[in-house]
């Protein structure tokens, strides 16, 4: 009978996930012209590229956790079935998006270094959030 793994493990492998996956919504969102620094630039923005920010931010949020939860769910998965079917579906489609991700990046005109940076970090600290949270949703206690 496998041993299930420790709590750290399962919690540190979801993370990781979990912000790569936030990181590469990220990318895609610049792909597709979603404009997450329309925010950034004005602080009342009333054009209609707020709603496409939004839009990018909300993709970004539900990546991180997403990812992050299936993965701790995968990770400590008790029964056999379940992990079976889970188990070639997920890295499939997790290595699909992380490896389309910088093929997919374009160089769109870039905003100024400060607005760039701010987006950037905040994209980063929100994708180890979100992770954060699916994580410890996903570990049974």
């Amino acid at each position: 009978m496998p041993q299930d793994p420790p709590r750290i493990t399962v919690f540190a492998i979801a993370m990781t996930s979990g912000v790569l996956l936030a990181l590469a919504a990220h990318v895609l969102a610049a792909r597709f012209g979603i404009g997450l620094t329309s925010a950034w630039r004005d602080p009342v923005p009333t054009d209609p590229n707020a709603l496409r920010s939004a839009l990018g931010w909300w993709s970004i949020l539900a990546a991180g956790f997403a990812g992050s939860f299936l993965t701790g769910l995968l990770v400590q998965a008790r029964d056999r079935r379940s992990r079976r079917r889970l188990q070639p579906l997920i890295p499939i489609v997790f290595f699909l998006v992380l490896a389309g991700a910088p093929h997919l990046a374009v160089d769109a005109p870039a905003a100024s270094l400060p607005v760039t940076l701010g987006v950037n970090s905040s994209v980063f600290v929100l994708g180890i959030v979100t992770a954060f949270c699916g994580s410890w949703f996903a570990i049974s206690r």
